[in-house]
């Protein structure tokens, strides 16, 4: 804190973080995701399986692109998304996303990404 760094072309401080406590859970309790911007949207990625050795999520996430302007539905996210994930726990995934989307867009990120315990 309070050093200036450098990564590739950009320089700045580093000042504010965000720690959450942990919360003891078992792997299955898991998820990955991730929203990022593109030229014609925002794309989410999802993997039921999260935590630091999730691996190469870019070959095994299932992916939704979202169209500039719009939300996701939950049917939506149900579908394209939580193939992976048991149906006694389908909407709350899908509810999490929807809501972790809409911050998302509506704080203007271009990049978010996490594994939670749900």
């Amino acid at each position: 804190m309070g050093k200036e760094i450098q990564i590739e072309q950009c320089s700045g401080e580093l000042n504010t973080f965000i720690i959450e406590p942990f919360v003891p859970h078992s792997q299955e309790d898991e998820y990955y995701v991730c929203i990022y911007s593109t030229k014609e949207g925002d794309t989410i990625y999802f993997y039921e399986q999260g935590g630091v050795d999730v691996g190469d999520v870019d070959s095994k996430a299932h992916k939704l692109d979202i169209v500039i302007g719009t939300y996701p539905t939950v049917e939506q996210i149900t579908t394209g998304l939580l193939r992976g994930v048991p149906d006694s726990r389908k909407q709350l995934v899908a509810d999490f996303i929807c809501s972790l989307f809409k911050a998302y867009s509506d704080l203007f990120f271009t990049y978010l990404e996490s594994t939670h315990s749900l």
